[in-house]
């Protein structure tokens, strides 16, 4: 009894809004409450039936290893953009062996003038989209990891020229639905935003291959 008029009190301080997504997903499951410092985290199951096609598909062994971008969170976007890019390249068998594409390549040249000016305690790692750093691919094609490998954030002084060889290409980037990209998971993996917190979770409508 205890518990359920603590998880009460929480709710009480959600807005209705926020409780109103809550219960339109039709949970599964119980809602849980984390509290941490000064936040309240609500969190729940919903389980959807996927077709049959989707459940034997390993894309583990498609996708190469994992790649450690170390303590620069911010630098995920370019690391999900360059394991596409070599994901789709092997799996399309326009490479025949699995290479690995330079995240840092993207982190360098993406957004230039928003890489010089972030500058927080001498931590230079800036925020971007997958969609972003997928258009940079397409416009200016992506170096092998060898050729520039992660070094994580730098100042715009340490970064080297750009050589451009062996440059990987894309064809283009699809914005895609929730329903579209599990059609689109029977060939290949996509790459996904996961937003947790407001207003993002509202913003962002999208997934991105």
């Amino acid at each position: 009894m205890e518990e359920e008029e603590v998880v009460a009190e929480e709710i009480l301080d959600l807005p209705v809004e926020i409780i109103s997504q809550i219960l339109e997903t039709n949970p599964t499951s119980s809602i849980k409450f984390i509290k941490i410092k000064h936040a309240i985290y609500a969190y729940w199951r919903v389980f959807r039936n996927v077709q049959d096609s989707l459940k034997g598909t390993n894309w583990k062994e498609e996708m190469g290893r994992v790649r450690n971008q170390g303590l620069c969170s911010d630098t995920c976007w370019a690391v999900v953009a360059a394991e596409l890019v070599s994901a789709l390249l092997f799996i399309k068998k326009i490479n025949k062996t699995y290479i690995e594409y330079s995240a840092q390549d993207i982190l360098d040249f993406a957004d230039p003038e928003k890489a010089r000016n972030c500058n927080r305690h001498d931590h230079y790692c800036y925020t971007l989209s997958i969609r972003k750093g997928l258009h940079y691919v397409l416009r200016e094609g992506l170096q092998k990891e060898e050729h520039r490998p992660y070094k994580r954030c730098r100042h715009a002084s340490e970064i080297p020229a750009r050589i451009p060889r062996d440059l990987a290409h894309i064809d283009g980037v699809e914005m895609l639905s929730f329903d579209e990209a599990l059609i689109k998971l029977e060939t290949q993996p996509i790459g996904a935003s996961l937003h947790i917190f407001m207003p993002d979770y509202k913003l962002v409508k999208k997934l991105y291959l």
